[in-house]
C-alpha cells in the first residue's frame, strides 16, 4: 500500500458513513382531532400523531381530522343544492355557453337568460 492509498484509508476511517434518511409520514392532531401539523423525516414535531401513507401525507387537505387514529375525508354539505335554470329573468349569459356571463355595461347579440333554484 502505498503512502495515498494509506492516507485515503485513515481519513475514510475518520468520516462516518451517511445515515440512511428513514421517511416515517407522521400527522400530528390535538384532543378534538384537528390536523395541527405534518412531518416525515427526524427531528419530528411533538404531540400526538399517526403514521400514514405517502398519498395520504401529499393530499392532507381533503382529510378533515383524525378520528379513530384513521384520516376522515372532508365532507362538504351546505345543505341545499343549486340548479342552473334556463328562463327568462336572472343572468344575461351568451347564448349556449351559460359560463361566460355579460355584466349588465356588456352587450352581445346572441344571449339568454339562467337563473337558478335551490332545494
Amino acid at each position: 500500500m502505498n503512502e495515498l492509498e494509506k492516507f485515503l484509508a485513515e481519513v475514510a476511517a475518520l468520516i462516518d458513513a451517511p445515515k440512511e434518511i428513514v421517511k416515517e409520514h407522521r400527522v400530528f392532531y390535538d384532543d378534538k382531532g384537528e390536523i395541527v401539523g405534518q412531518s416525515m423525516i427526524e427531528p419530528h414535531l411533538e404531540g400526538t400523531y399517526i403514521v400514514v401513507t405517502e398519498e395520504e401525507y401529499n393530499n392532507i387537505h381533503r382529510y378533515a381530522k383524525v378520528k379513530d387514529g384513521e384520516l376522515k375525508i372532508k365532507v362538504f354539505s351546505p345543505g341545499y343544492k343549486r340548479q342552473l335554470i334556463q328562463g327568462e329573468t336572472g343572468f344575461t349569459v351568451v347564448k349556449n355557453h351559460a359560463g361566460i356571463l355579460l355584466e349588465h355595461d356588456e352587450t352581445y347579440d346572441d344571449t339568454e337568460q339562467y337563473g337558478y333554484r335551490d332545494y
